[in-house]
């Protein structure tokens, strides 16, 4: 795997998806899911594609709830999908020597 440099170790996956009347249940692929904590927390960005407002309203173990605050009720989007790597919840940059 590769990984989008940091001082913290994550790993990150994307997609994209739509709501179907106002909410999208989206699913964290379960290889992706062997990689990191999500008990050590995840985030997860959101990118409207169509003309609306959404929110996070819930981060599950193996997937994130995304409901509408205006617009499209049927909207599309993309997202971002961040977590700590598995092992290393508590490691923040080394200094190189």
């Amino acid at each position: 795997m590769s990984a989008v440099e940091a001082p913290t170790v994550n790993f990150v996956t994307a997609g994209s998806s739509q709501l179907s009347n106002g909410v999208a249940v989206v699913k964290i692929e379960p290889l992706f899911l062997e990689t990191i904590n999500t008990s050590a927390g995840y985030k997860v960005l959101l990118t409207p594609t169509d003309k609306c407002q959404l929110y996070v309203s819930e981060k599950r173990s193996d997937s994130f709830v995304v409901k509408l605050i205006s617009g499209n009720e049927n909207c599309t989007f993309d997202w971002f999908l961040y977590g700590v790597r598995k092992g290393y919840e508590n490691w923040y940059m080394e200094k190189a020597e």
